[in-house]
């Protein structure tokens, strides 16, 4: 019973970092594409608001953002105000790449 709750503890505690990202993405004018709850595979879209999708995963440890421009090859993103890696070092400093669970499909 212990291991279940330091694991929704340890969940609840990545949301609310997560949450963090999140807000501050937002506040710097960066596209969040995707707000995850849990790990991918994802189980189910929530809903979608001001262009961020909410979605419920599989794997109930923590959760992710997605960030519009995180992926600097694909040339749809290069020249976008909202993108991730056009915003000053600055605003990208925020402990955007310090992640303690992250899916190697995100890992670029």
């Amino acid at each position: 019973m212990q291991i279940v709750i330091f694991v929704l503890m340890l969940s609840v505690l990545v949301l609310v970092h997560e949450f963090g990202h999140f807000i501050m993405a937002r506040l710097f004018k960066m596209r969040v594409e995707e707000f995850g709850i849990g790990l991918p595979p994802r189980a189910r879209k929530l809903f979608t608001n001001k262009g961020t999708l909410f979605s419920l995963n599989w794997l109930p440890i923590g959760g992710f953002v997605k960030l519009f421009g995180e992926d600097m090859d694909d040339p749809a993103q290069a020249g976008s105000p909202e993108a991730f890696f056009n915003k000053p070092v600055w605003q990208r400093a925020g402990g955007n790449r310090v992640y303690i669970f992250r899916n190697s499909d995100q890992n670029r």
